[in-house]
């Protein structure tokens, strides 16, 4: 899930149905197989970021990214992207 988030709050490579298949997936792993607590928080993680970016979308981007995130108890520092013109 990292991979799908490395352009918040520019974008998001990962789209919503995929992310929600993703997390279903997981949550069934989850529930019959045992993980290490370290993976198991990182995913709780990613889902709670995922969450907030998309709600963030629907409400037009309205707010601070970075601030609902520290709102919701997620510390998120984005990747700084670089853009260039042909």
């Amino acid at each position: 899930m990292w991979w799908g988030q490395h352009h918040f709050p520019d974008g998001c490579i990962i789209t919503r149905d995929a992310f929600e298949h993703t997390v279903q997936t997981a949550n069934k792993i989850l529930s019959e197989k045992r993980v290490a607590p370290s993976l198991a928080e990182e995913f709780a993680y990613y889902v709670k970021l995922y969450h907030i970016f998309y709600q963030w979308e629907e409400n037009d981007r309205k707010g601070d990214f970075y601030e609902l995130c520290a709102d919701e108890g997620i510390e998120y520092e984005g990747i700084p992207a670089f853009y260039y013109k042909d």
